[in-house]
């Protein structure tokens, strides 16, 4: 298996619906169709239990992120969803939190209701991500 580091727009990326932390949530169910996966409803189901389960604690990570930009520390883990068709969407593999904390803090200031200085603005645009390669079998053991 490989890996290749790629900077792109959080509009590509696709939280997981069925993320392993949500077996746990009260009321999950899977999305049994991969196909099904960046459909705008399921996209928003898998960002609403993100921020509404404590346990995730989306807030103070947007917090952290609108008063520090986005550091990349931790890489965001993704694989190539859509093969053959452009724009490019990747699965979020790992950091599904912090790619939803974006995206919220994007949606948010586009909708008005916060204002994201120029300079952490800057850090959210496009971020760094690990593209996972390799088999299906291989990606699957990542």
């Amino acid at each position: 298996m490989q890996v290749n580091p790629l900077t792109i727009s959080p509009e590509q990326l696709l939280l997981d619906p069925n993320n392993y932390r949500f077996l746990d949530v009260d009321g999950y169910k899977a999305v049994t169709q991969r196909a099904r996966y960046p459909e705008p409803g399921v996209q928003e189901r898998a960002l609403q239990i993100l921020q509404t389960n404590g346990s995730f604690e989306l807030s103070s990570l947007r917090d952290s992120i609108l008063s520090n930009g986005f550091v990349p520390f931790e890489q965001i883990v993704v694989e190539r969803f859509n093969e053959a068709s452009e724009p490019a969407l990747y699965l979020v593999v790992e950091g599904n939190r912090r790619t939803a904390a974006i995206k919220t803090l994007l949606r948010d200031h586009r909708a008005g209701a916060v204002t994201i200085p120029a300079e952490v603005m800057a850090t959210l645009e496009n971020v760094p991500v690990v593209e996972i390669l390799g088999t299906e079998n291989e990606r699957r053991r990542y």
